[in-house]
């Protein structure tokens, strides 16, 4: 019986990485266990470049027989992109929620933290970045009523459930109370037309000492 066919591994679109992550997860749903079926799956789903990439990689020997982990090493290699630890973690501590939903929020600390090597910090991490990265102000502080000792699942879903109460907008909420805006605008219109008077009377005074000047030089 012919193994199932996987998809064809894009060296320009594709993470090398999670697409053998998912050939694994392949052979585990069609109950491939055979070594050369491996071998073979992964030798005729990566396109002819890639294909002849490994073969000049092996080189004198053919591919087909090297180990299913050994090829996957060779490729591992070639395709991995070197990333600079301390730039991904800059990134990271940079993020902010936006105008995302806190669901959305939660996703992109997780994704953004994957090449930041936290070892065994990264839940403690991931909770501090998305309490101190929440953009609603009144969730944040109801977060902030919490201690420090809570989960970090513990303080999504409270800010799950505070943005759903609808009480809450995910955009930012501004502090000046109801029509202070208008007030303000009265306020600093009132000045504008205090400071125009103001200049006015100048504008007045220094026209008659003009003329005070001009009429003391006519000879009498």
């Amino acid at each position: 019986m012919a193994a199932p066919k996987f998809y064809e591994f894009n060296a320009n679109a594709d993470d090398f990485q999670i697409y053998i992550e998912r050939m694994e997860q392949h052979f585990e749903a069609n109950k491939i266990s055979e070594e050369n079926i491996k071998v073979a799956v992964l030798l005729s789903s990566i396109g002819p470049e890639t294909y002849k990439l490994v073969r000049d990689l092996t080189f004198p020997e053919l591919p087909k027989i090297k180990p299913f982990s050994n090829l996957c090493k060779l490729l591992g290699k070639q395709y991995s992109v070197q990333v600079s630890v301390w730039r991904e973690r800059k990134k990271f501590y940079e993020l902010s929620q936006g105008d995302l939903t806190i669901s959305d929020w939660y996703a992109k600390i997780r994704s953004s933290s994957t090449k930041c090597n936290f070892g065994n910090d990264l839940s403690k991490v991931l909770r501090d970045r998305f309490v101190t990265g929440l953009s609603t102000p009144k969730i944040f502080d109801r977060i902030c009523e919490e201690s420090e000792e809570k989960s970090l699942d513990e303080l999504v879903s409270l800010a799950q459930k505070c943005e759903s109460n609808g009480q809450y907008s995910v955009r930012y909420v501004s502090n000046f109370p109801p029509n202070d805006g208008r007030s303000l605008q009265r306020k600093y219109g009132k000045i504008d037309e205090q400071r125009q008077l103001v200049s006015k009377k100048d504008n007045q005074r220094r026209n008659v000492m003009r003329k005070e000047v001009v009429m003391s030089k006519i000879p009498m």
